[in-house]
């Protein structure tokens, strides 16, 4: 996106009040996606939170009871990696808007601003499940072949 086609000069000069509003307005779209992006995460982390201890539970039960869950696991890990992904995409197109916005304001709060990226910590919440899960996996096929060689 070029800034030509972001701010209209001619405008901005009758009404330099208008860039600030949506300025503002960007602003607040963010911080939004970052709550949306945190709800996200602790729906995520509670479906695998008890995912892991219904496995526990169900731990001595037949086969496909405990591959099932672990498998539905694996799967919720890699929905929750996608959706990290989508947000962080939406979030860095909206923070280079901002950023470009700031250029014509008196103030670059958020161009000066030195913030650490959660995403890489964010990301490796979703792997660590999906290592468990393979353990889980692994452990439960275990038992069920020991269990046929006996």
């Amino acid at each position: 996106m070029t800034e030509t086609k972001l701010i209209n000069e001619k405008i901005t000069k009758k009404h330099p009040d208008q860039l600030f509003e949506q300025y503002k307005l960007f602003v607040e779209s963010a911080q939004e996606i970052s709550r949306r992006r945190e709800n996200a995460n602790h729906f995520y982390l509670a479906i695998n939170t008890g995912l892991t201890v219904i496995s526990g539970y169900l731990s001595q039960q037949p086969a496909i009871a405990t591959q099932a869950i672990p498998l539905f696991g694996l799967s919720m890990c890699w929905y929750w990696r996608k959706t990290i992904k989508a947000y962080q995409k939406t979030n860095n197109g909206k923070f280079k808007i901002i950023h470009k916005l700031e250029d014509h304001l008196p103030a670059k709060p958020y161009n000066t601003e030195e913030y650490a990226s959660l995403t890489q910590v964010e990301e490796k919440i979703p792997i660590v499940f999906g290592v468990l899960y393979l353990a889980i996996l692994a452990t439960a096929n275990w038992v069920f072949i020991s269990r046929i060689i006996a």
